[in-house]
């Protein structure tokens, strides 16, 4: 009996033995929180939460930083739209608005320096908000608005709720707010943010209609102006390439030498048309700005075919899945647009008119060139951040942080008082997306090589295909600031 008490066999001395333990641990983990929550650290505070809360996919998060952010960029730029006029802008918006709204169709009643559409857009305006030169602005702004949450969504696919609501502020202060005129170099990038943001959503979702949402926008960006055609070839570049990464992640062999003669036909013609566009002034500037990114895409594209392994019938087919529902998205408001001076049988003046303004814009233009290769010093400091930032861990503490953000203070300061800052500021700014599109074909081939080692994930993928469009925005030159702003978010 004694013998059982020492060895606790006894059944109810184990279970008082245990109960004993139980309090004794449950006594102590009082105490433990007790003395926490007496500590001047407690373990969570409710900034901590909220900042995690923020930083999260959240949709309470997503929703709020998006209600943070319209409300930012609403009242910016809403206090700003009746400011900064320029009589030659403002007044021949105006006059082609005020014809359309009589009736009258561009390039056929009068002549309008630009596609058109603008012009029924800003009549609409016009009807709307009465004939007032300040009815374009609110068209514009209310546009604007529209722009803020599909730059958001873009910024979302990549980075979390408050990253990207910053990088969406930060697009916002270098783009409208520059120069809130009415002109169709807005319009043209905000349909191409649209375009965009729809060409994400097919990514993930895989529908074709957001293609054929994807065309409409390149369409109506081409009857504003027609430069639209540069976001139709952009989109062109990312849908082979998107058909190829599908190929190459299949890992099938089959024999595709049709489908490859075409495709490289199909580039090498696409970067020719671009040479024989650029042949009479072709130097180090326009080769730097508008050769170099398109030769480094189409390179990629070309060095990718290597590893694709479906057949030639297959390719085809998957291209065309792809192409069809674009191409038809941007045909259905150029065709509807035309109607009207197919029935007054102007529709060959509407063409005419529309390649003499061309032309002459071209010829404006042609005065302006680019910046030399030799100013690309001043993006290395901003490349030199962004790489420290992203891969060295000891430049990524907050001490750091809050250095360059007092630095990049100094900067906003300074610029406009300072040639030298302004210089530099606009500089880097011009240089960056050749070196953007260069650095981001260099990490899908790099990506390309760990796929074949079989090391990377589908959120890679989401990432690398994000780079052939950025190289056809280096086809647009930028003669002053307020330009460039309509390309550089």
């Amino acid at each position: 009996m004694s013998k059982q008490i020492e060895d606790n066999q006894i059944p109810g001395h184990q279970l008082e033995d245990q109960s004993r333990s139980v309090q004794r641990q449950a006594h102590l983990s009082v105490e433990v929180k007790v003395q926490e929550a007496d500590s001047d650290q407690p373990a969570r505070t409710a900034w901590e939460a909220a900042l995690a809360m923020l930083s999260s996919h959240d949709s309470r998060a997503r929703i709020l930083v998006l209600c943070l952010v319209m409300v930012i960029a609403g009242t910016f730029v809403g206090v700003r739209v009746n400011q900064s006029w320029i009589a030659v802008d403002d007044g021949i918006l105006a006059q082609s608005a005020l014809r359309v709204l009589q009736g009258q169709l561009p390039h056929s009643d009068f002549v309008e320096i630009y596609t058109g559409g603008l012009s029924f857009i800003h009549a609409a305006a016009f009807r709307v908000f009465g004939v007032n030169l300040l009815s374009l602005r609110i068209c514009v702004f209310l546009f604007f608005l529209t722009w803020v949450p599909a730059l958001y969504y873009i910024a979302l696919r990549f980075t979390p709720p408050v990253a990207a609501g910053m990088v969406a502020l930060l697009a916002i202060a270098w783009s409208f707010p520059n120069y809130e005129a009415a002109m169709p170099s807005w319009y043209n990038l905000f349909f191409a943010t649209f375009g965009a943001a729809a060409l994400l959503h097919y990514i993930e979702v895989r529908s074709r209609r957001w293609l054929f949402i994807a065309g409409l926008c390149g369409g109506i960006s081409i009857l504003i102006k027609v430069i639209g055609f540069y976001y139709i070839a952009g989109v062109l570049l990312f849908l082979a390439f998107l058909e190829q990464s599908d190929n190459e992640q299949r890992g099938t062999e089959k024999n595709s030498w049709g489908y490859r003669a075409f495709s490289a036909g199909a580039l090498l013609a696409f970067l020719g048309t671009l040479i024989y566009m650029l042949h009479s002034r072709l130097a180090a500037g326009e080769f730097y700005h508008f050769l170099l990114p398109s030769l480094a895409v189409v390179g990629m594209i070309l060095l990718g075919e290597r590893k694709a392994g479906a057949g030639t019938g297959e390719r085809f087919a998957g291209l065309l899945r792809l192409v069809i529902p674009f191409i038809c998205g941007a045909v259905v408001p150029i065709v509807i647009f035309v109607i009207p001076y197919a029935r007054a049988g102007s529709a060959g003046g509407f063409f005419s008119g529309v390649t003499s303004s061309t032309v002459a814009h071209a010829i404006d233009l042609a005065v302006a060139r680019p910046a030399s290769p030799q100013y690309i010093v001043a993006v290395l400091p901003l490349v030199a951040f962004l790489a420290a930032g992203m891969y060295w861990k000891q430049f990524q503490g907050r001490m750091v942080g809050a250095a360059v953000a007092l630095l990049a203070v100094v900067v906003v300061v300074r610029a406009p008082r300072s040639a030298f800052v302004y210089s530099g500021v606009w500089l880097s700014m011009v240089m960056l997306t050749p070196v953007v599109v260069a650095a981001g074909v260099a990490s899908i081939l790099a990506l390309r090589s760990r796929v074949a080692s079989q090391n990377a994930s589908e959120s890679d993928w989401r990432c690398s295909w994000r780079w052939p469009r950025p190289a056809r925005l280096c086809s647009i030159r930028f003669p002053s600031p307020s330009i460039f702003a309509t390309r550089c978010p």
